[in-house]
């Protein structure tokens, strides 16, 4: 008003009125935000029936591709759609989605996903103050210093935290996990996790030392697959070998192995060269060698 004079009051007013003409039928904040990410109508049993009826119950395997594809090609109804289905069934393979959404040249998918990624990133750090409380009040208990370490790997796996974050976290889950494997040496799925998170740390001597006592008793075959990868990246090779035939009931010719785990797996197997002609046959190949 005091550089506009009387323009300037006239502009305020007009501003004053449509500010209460428009505040009648503005959506508030919490309603809008609740509309990004309405509850699903339809509960987790007749969810699961739907999908079994359809032969969908495995269609969350792919569904990460799916996502993300309808985040590049997708209408921005479809996108948004997109973001509220991932913000309410979040896995760590949707997280290309989300970061897609973050990318997105409409500034209403950017703000949706980046509302999506908040929430998933509270609802993470929710469950790990609790379970966190938990691990304190029995810190003597492995199951629940085990949920935290788990709850951790989840969150660094999740693929929305940055590299220091993630490094972070991870110590964190493996400190929990060396602490829960000490209170229950015999737990074998505590083992495996651990030795797991291991090799994503770049750990692997450390990791092939706390699986190899399960090698010889486990009949958990994801323990051996583990194993011989932190085999294979410490080159020890003439073990990596000898291990199918160490395990035949799990890593053997008749083992039910994935085919390409089979095709893997015969690759190292240790087996005897084939013999030579000339010594299976010593006459024959001594006449040809005189030929």
């Amino acid at each position: 008003m005091v550089p506009l004079g009387p323009v300037g009051a006239a502009c305020t007013v007009v501003t004053a009125a449509l500010l209460a003409l428009f505040s009648r039928y503005a959506t508030g904040f919490q309603d809008w935000y609740l509309s990004l990410f309405p509850d699903s109508e339809t509960g987790p049993a007749r969810e699961l029936y739907e999908l079994i009826v359809t032969g969908r119950e495995n269609a969350h395997l792919a569904a990460g591709d799916s996502f993300t594809d309808v985040m590049w090609i997708g209408s921005p109804q479809q996108k948004q759609a997109v973001i509220a289905l991932v913000a309410r069934h979040f896995r760590p393979a949707f997280t290309p989605a989300l970061k897609a959404g973050l990318a997105d040249a409409d500034p209403s998918v950017r703000v949706q996903a980046a509302t999506a990624t908040a929430r998933v990133e509270h609802e993470f750090n929710e469950c790990w103050l609790a379970l966190d409380h938990a691990a304190r009040d029995r810190a003597e208990d492995p199951e629940a210093l085990a949920a935290l370490a788990r709850h951790l790997d989840d969150y660094a796996f999740c693929g929305l935290l940055d590299a220091n974050r993630e490094a972070e976290i991870r110590e964190k889950a493996l400190e929990g996990y060396r602490r829960s494997l000490d209170l229950a040496p015999d737990d074998d799925t505590i083992r495996l996790d651990l030795g797991r998170l291991l090799l994503r740390c770049g750990l692997a001597a450390e990791a092939a030392a706390r699986l190899e006592p399960l090698v010889d008793r486990t009949p958990d075959r994801r323990i051996l697959y583990w194993y011989a990868e932190s085999l294979f990246r410490l080159s020890r090779f003439a073990e990596l070998r000898a291990l199918p035939g160490r395990r035949p009931d799990l890593l053997g010719d008749e083992a039910e192995l994935a085919h390409t785990l089979r095709d893997v797996f015969a690759l190292w197997r240790d087996v005897p060269p084939p013999t030579p002609p000339e010594a299976a046959f010593p006459e024959t190949g001594a006449k040809e060698l005189a030929a």
